[in-house]
């Protein structure tokens, strides 16, 4: 596999150079939706979407999406949450095409709450059940979505508990540095708060293995066995392309978002969004 080493000052000029602001409720759909990969965050969904892009799937719809490239993707997410969790609106097709229609794939949270909807919206698309070692997987959302989460959580609440960043702070005695400073990132981080509690019914230690296997249960009782993959990254392309119908690549599979990489990103992009 090739792997992916974070360099903190490119990814900050990255973030900067690529944000778009989009409203995507002035969108509809222009490609088709042909994949759905339905497995939990931390199962390789961001080495999974760079091979779909590799392979041809523009764009694979996935967390970055949102808190990286196009952070006003947060309103569409919102309304989509409180509609199925607060039975408040409704979020229909139409409202799906306008968020989604941009993207061939969709992968990772917040997705990953909305497999049934998705699966009922998009009928023809096949379903990758993207997974890993049940073990591995809680050890690996550990160290990485769940801590993040934790702390971005103690520092909207609590500044003086986060963990996060802290050497970015140290000097810096402002009670109102917690809040972030664009109100747009300000809904992201409510967003995928909000998303993570939900998947984790507010305790990832306590739920987080036994909603790995309900999840599963889950995707496989609602998708036919034909049309589905259950597929670990670690398999690379082989078993991916023979599913899609797609020739093998000559390249590496691609390795990105290590835990340790994905720790050093959140540092960094803490620094640079606020």
């Amino acid at each position: 596999m090739a792997q992916n080493n974070l360099n903190p000052e490119l990814l900050q000029k990255a973030v900067r150079r690529a944000r778009t602001d989009i409203d995507r409720r002035t969108c509809q759909r222009v490609v088709p939706m042909r994949i759905i990969c339905a497995g939990l965050p931390r199962t390789g969904t961001k080495s999974l979407r760079a091979a779909l892009k590799h392979l041809g799937y523009e764009d694979t719809y996935h967390m970055d999406s949102v808190s990286l490239e196009n952070l006003r993707d947060a309103e569409l997410w919102m309304d989509a949450i409180r509609a199925k969790y607060d039975d408040v609106g409704t979020f229909e097709k139409e409202n799906w095409d306008q968020l989604l229609g941009h993207c061939q794939a969709v992968t990772d949270d917040p997705c990953a709450i909305f497999i049934p909807e998705l699966v009922q919206t998009y009928p023809e698309a096949k379903v990758i059940l993207n997974t890993r070692d049940i073990d591995q997987w809680f050890t690996s959302a550990s160290k990485t979505v769940a801590w993040a989460l934790s702390n971005l959580e103690k520092k909207l609440n609590n500044p003086q508990e986060a963990t996060c960043n802290n050497d970015n702070n140290n000097n810096n005695n402002n009670n109102n540095d917690n809040q972030p400073k664009d109100p747009q990132l300000a809904l992201v981080r409510e967003m995928q708060l909000r998303a993570w509690n939900i998947l984790v019914r507010g305790d990832f230690s306590s739920n987080g293995k036994q909603i790995f296997q309900e999840h599963y249960d889950m995707v496989r009782a609602l998708v036919p066995a034909e049309k589905r993959l259950e597929y670990d990254v670690r398999q690379g392309w082989g078993p991916l392309c023979a599913f899609l119908g797609c020739p093998v690549p000559d390249e590496p599979f691609p390795e990105l978002n290590s835990s340790k990489v994905f720790v050093e990103k959140v540092k960094t992009l803490n620094a640079e969004l606020g």
